[in-house]
């Protein structure tokens, strides 16, 4: 049987963020190999979705309740009919419906481990992480019942192998990065290191704190995002960043990337910042730092002691050869080569299936 019909699920706008950018890149590659796909996103939420999502409401009980309504009302977007196969982010898919080939992008690490490494952080800084036990629960059911599981990074990978995920449903398919919206630009004169992304605990906004204070007048840290908690909102209010508003423009200037989550299945900021030709430098806990190996392995550095690292790593790396290094790698991971190859992966295992 071949899959002509597919739907692509995201609790987020089409090309937007983390998720609106992974499912527009598959849809994309489904539309390159001539299959038709129909996006699901964010439908018109219900009063208490609505309340769950107010600020009020954020700030007395995290973004975890509203977050997870969101998902619930995606999935249940889906139709129950007319598609031969699903390709949803976590807890948008709808697992319970339909009877196609059902495809879970798995964007973090496996939700046990996350969720794990969520708590460790809130014990150790005060502040709130982006995972509640009831998304972990949901997770782990479409972990479950999912006929595929699309990862990014070959750690969720062996992940989900030692939590029992069969190899069979494993997919392990790159997306990429646009090579033309991110290219290197006129590097600024002092030291400027990027950080792109939500300032909070889990992406390790104390640790990009600590690096600045150490950095002082000689190198500055540029940050695109905003604070996800009061104790997050503390600690930028403090913080010697210098707030940008483009996430392309900042990485063309910039000389660095640092990221140092507490857990990350991927992070497409790390290919932004390598097609912009800005050095990227991340703890192993982030999905991408397999590629970030590849360029040189002295820029996967621990969480612990991250800022103090970086602060003395800086001076030692040689950005004449590493730059262009950077532009290279990502030029391997250009998204009109990596979209069609990642659904056509997908829609190879997907077809295997249905033809048993």
């Amino acid at each position: 049987m071949v899959i002509r019909e597919a739907v692509v699920a995201a609790p987020a706008p089409l090309g937007v963020g983390g998720l609106g950018g992974a499912a527009a890149e598959f849809a994309d590659g489904l539309a390159a190999l001539g299959r038709r796909a129909s996006f699901v996103g964010i439908p018109p939420l219900d009063p208490a979705t609505r309340v769950a999502r107010s600020r009020p409401f954020r700030r007395l009980f995290g973004k975890g309740v509203g977050r997870r309504a969101v998902a619930r009302s995606v999935r249940r977007a889906v139709p129950a009919e007319g598609w031969d196969l699903v390709w949803g982010c976590p807890g948008a898919v709808p697992i319970e419906r339909g009877r196609g080939v059902r495809v879970v992008h798995q964007a973090t690490r496996h939700p046990a481990l996350h969720w794990e490494a969520t708590r460790r952080g809130e014990r150790e800084t005060g502040g709130l992480g982006t995972i509640t036990r009831a998304e972990v629960r949901r997770c782990e059911y479409e972990l479950r019942r999912a006929d595929i599981v699309h990862v990014t990074s070959e750690a969720v990978r062996v992940q989900l192998l030692n939590a029992g995920v069969e190899a069979e449903r494993i997919v392990h398919a790159h997306l990429g990065v646009d090579v033309d919206r991110f290219r290197p630009g006129r590097k600024r004169e002092l030291t400027t290191v990027a950080f792109v992304g939500p300032l909070s605990m889990g992406k390790g906004v104390d640790a990009v704190a600590e690096l600045a204070a150490r950095l002082g007048d000689g190198a500055r840290v540029e940050v695109v995002g905003g604070p996800s908690c009061r104790w997050s909102r503390g600690v930028v209010e403090r913080a010697r960043f210098v707030h940008r508003d483009s996430v392309a423009a900042t990485l063309a200037a910039a000389h660095f990337l640092v990221l140092p989550s507490r857990s990350d299945g991927f992070s497409y900021a790390v290919l932004e910042a390598l097609a912009s030709g800005a050095v990227p430098i991340v703890t192993p806990e982030v999905g991408a730092a397999e590629v970030v190996r590849r360029l040189d392995p002295r820029l996967v550095v621990a969480r612990e002691g991250f800022a103090e690292e970086v602060a003395s790593l800086l001076g030692r790396l040689d950005l004449a050869r590493l730059a262009p290094a950077a532009r290279e790698l990502a030029e391997g991971f250009d998204r009109r080569r990596t979209a069609p190859a990642v659904a056509g992966v997908v829609l190879e295992r997907a077809e295997g299936l249905l033809r048993r």
